[in-house]
């Protein structure tokens, strides 16, 4: 039960913290979409925070499992943050895809039943207007790639 606390720490500062620090960025008054500039910025304060986060729970004797996710979650985003530099990519899909990877690197093969909750995810971002099929998809398979790859060499 005490890796929940620790998971609740590194998740104050891999998604509270940068949602709370990067709202107006991410949600400007009169431009959609959000400009690929703007895109690029909040996911390197919310990188910068999931660091801080790690380093964090690292130094205080975290699990060596929360340290894992939160050091795949880190490269999900820098990968992420170098290919908005490029082309717009869902970063909603990219989580869902990558958490549901995580989840069944973690626990099973039956947690990738987790795609059904990213598909969601990525029909709603369409439906939304906030991105096409093919950013949904692109964002997806970065995500799941990604956690597929290094949480397995961190474990």
């Amino acid at each position: 039960m005490a890796g929940a606390g620790w998971g609740l720490l590194a998740a104050g500062f891999a998604a509270v913290l940068p949602y709370v620090v990067t709202w107006r960025l991410r949600h400007p008054r009169e431009q959609k979409p959000v400009p690929r500039r703007v895109r690029v910025a909040y996911l390197l304060v919310t990188l910068g925070c999931a660091v801080a986060g790690v380093v964090l729970v690292g130094l205080l004797g975290g699990p060596h499992r929360v340290v894992a996710v939160v050091v795949t979650m880190v490269a999900g985003l820098a990968v992420a943050a170098v290919i908005n530099t490029r082309y717009r990519v869902s970063n909603h899909a990219c989580a869902a895809a990558g958490g549901s990877v995580i989840l069944a690197v973690l626990y099973g093969p039956i947690f990738l039943l987790g795609v059904l909750i990213a598909a969601a995810v990525g029909w709603s971002r369409v439906v939304l207007g906030r991105h096409t099929v093919a950013e949904v998809a692109a964002g997806a398979l970065v995500g799941a790639a990604v956690c597929a790859v290094v949480l397995p060499l961190m474990t």
